[in-house]
């Protein structure tokens, strides 16, 4: 049996890489900490706590891009994403935990194929498909915490550079994000302990963001990224395989 203390500190290691991988590529912190974590705790303790981290992480990193954004270019994006937001919210409180471990892990390991393999959508891009990336990043992120895979595939399909990649992303997440927990708050969807665990895991988020945030200027952050991808990979096989076996 899995106790606090281990809980504890599986957590903060946890964070922390994830937090480097964000700070350094700017996503995958949900992929790598929501399949670990729901090892030791339920999705429905998991998730709020990850959008508030989200929602704390995306704020740093806009403060720091901020001057890229023009708001105007999400604006359908986050109008259907709040559309989904909800819906998401929903399924998480009427499915089974193991469901939503299965359409997490099936979510990273589809996303991590196409971010490695490179796929690109290769049909038009129209308003119809920028409000069903929308709408299925709210779902998703109501749901599972994971707004990001099909915002990071619809920006890379559209030929983003890597600065405007890294400051729009986080502008989406801090209106999605705020707007999920106000949804969490509304299905009381956010407990005490949850806020517990959130202030007990923060050191380890600061600390790999800002570490992760550093890093990117010295490193080599394609092989990084590619490295990445592979962890958040094997961290959705085996998410998807503990729940099957």
């Amino acid at each position: 049996m899995i106790n606090l203390n281990e809980t504890i500190v599986v957590g903060l290691l946890t964070i922390f890489i994830a937090a480097i991988i964000q700070g350094i590529t700017g996503f995958g912190f949900a992929l790598i900490a929501v399949p670990i974590l729901s090892v030791f705790l339920l999705p429905k303790d998991i998730i709020p706590i990850v959008v508030i981290y989200s929602l704390i992480m995306n704020i740093i990193m806009y403060i720091k891009k901020r001057y890229h954004i023009r708001f105007s270019d999400l604006k359908t994006l986050i109008i259907f994403s709040a559309i989904g937001i909800p819906l998401g919210v929903l399924l998480l409180n009427i499915l089974d935990a193991n469901i939503i471990k299965l359409v997490t892990a099936i979510v990273i390991i589809l996303t991590a194929f196409a971010l490695i393999s490179g796929w690109e959508w290769k049909g038009k891009d129209t308003q119809f498909t920028t409000a069903v990336v929308g709408l299925t990043s709210g779902i998703l992120n109501g749901s599972t915490s994971m707004s990001g895979p099909p915002i990071v595939l619809f920006l890379i399909n559209q030929k983003f550079c890597k600065e405007h990649f890294r400051s729009y992303l986080p502008a989406f997440g801090i209106i999605t994000n705020l707007i999920t927990i106000i949804f969490f708050l509304i299905g009381k969807n956010i407990n005490a302990t949850q806020l517990e665990y959130t202030i007990i895991f923060s050191p380890a988020l600061f600390c790999g963001l800002f570490l992760g945030m550093i890093l990117v200027n010295y490193i080599n952050e394609y092989l990084f990224r590619r490295l990445s991808l592979i962890l958040i990979l094997i961290t959705g096989f085996y998410t998807f395989f503990a729940v099957l076996i």
